[in-house]
């Protein structure tokens, strides 16, 4: 895992490019894009960035900031892979934003470039509120009845799910989160 190639003298990141192949038929990369502009667009947490997507080499607005402009974002996708950039608030933002593009139809991977202004230090509660913004946005999953604790970037997720679907999507959602290096699954079924 990438904690324990973190451990490794002079190793300090690892940025993982894997790609995601889930057998169904592949789509477009402007099919992906769209999917993702759209989850971006009507997610309330960034009514107040500008959105925009880059198609063929040029910027293409998708929709203007709702109210006071707090950031922007620009999407682009090749080959199923999501390139995130801009500017948001917070490191939360930037998270979700990278989570809502894994989730589109059709993204392999994502690439999350986005700036947050003003810089904000990262750690391991950051990591654990993100978690939980993303938990609270899935609608597959109950959060009240999960709960996350991140020690060194390895998030532990504790409670209850309804199936074993949405455990694992639970997993999945932790694993999508920026900066998460390992994922231990506690979380037990109950109806």
């Amino acid at each position: 895992t990438a904690a324990q190639l973190r451990r490794v003298d002079g190793v300090t990141m690892v940025i993982d490019h894997l790609r995601i192949a889930n057998g169904g038929t592949p789509i477009g990369d402007g099919e992906v894009r769209a999917a993702v502009c759209e989850r971006l667009r009507s997610a309330i947490d960034f009514r107040n960035c500008k959105i925009c997507a880059r198609v063929k080499g040029q910027l293409e607005p998708v929709r203007e900031a709702v109210g006071e402009r707090s950031g922007w974002l620009e999407v682009s996708v090749h080959d199923g892979a999501v390139t995130l950039n801009g500017q948001v608030i917070s490191l939360s933002h930037m998270r979700l934003a990278g989570v809502l593009a894994w989730w589109s139809r059709g993204c392999r991977c994502v690439i999350n470039d986005i700036v947050i202004a003003p810089a904000e230090a990262d750690s391991d509660e950051e990591i654990s509120e993100a978690l939980r913004l993303v938990l609270e946005t899935d609608p597959f999953v109950d959060a009240a009845r999960i709960s996350v604790r991140t020690d060194r970037r390895v998030v532990t997720l504790d409670g209850y799910a309804s199936s074993d679907g949405a455990r694992r999507q639970v997993e999945r959602d932790a694993w999508y989160v920026h900066g998460v290096e390992n994922v231990i699954n506690h979380i037990a079924l109950s109806s």
